[in-house]
């Protein structure tokens, strides 16, 4: 599955099945909206992020309805859960 991309839905049934109780970590606020569904983001990482060598990950982005704190969840980690979920 590494090329596929989970959908909004997808990502929101892995996310809650693994934190029912999830809400915004800087607001609290409970609504959590799925930016995109897919994950053409990157969020760079390494000690430099403005080095030609920096790596980048792909991630999923949630947004707070209530704050618009920007949560980034790892594409590959919620890709994984997802086809574990599915495997069962």
């Amino acid at each position: 599955m590494a090329d596929d991309k989970l959908t909004a839905n997808e990502i929101a049934s892995v996310l809650n099945d693994r934190a029912p109780d999830a809400k915004c970590s800087y607001c609290g606020h409970k609504t959590l909206f799925i930016v995109q569904d897919r994950p053409d983001n990157v969020m760079p990482y390494g000690m430099n992020v403005w080095n030609e060598l920096a790596k980048a990950m792909p991630v999923y982005v949630v947004l707070c309805t209530n704050c618009g704190h920007l949560h980034t969840f790892s594409k590959v980690f919620l890709d994984s859960l997802h086809d574990h979920r599915k495997q069962k």
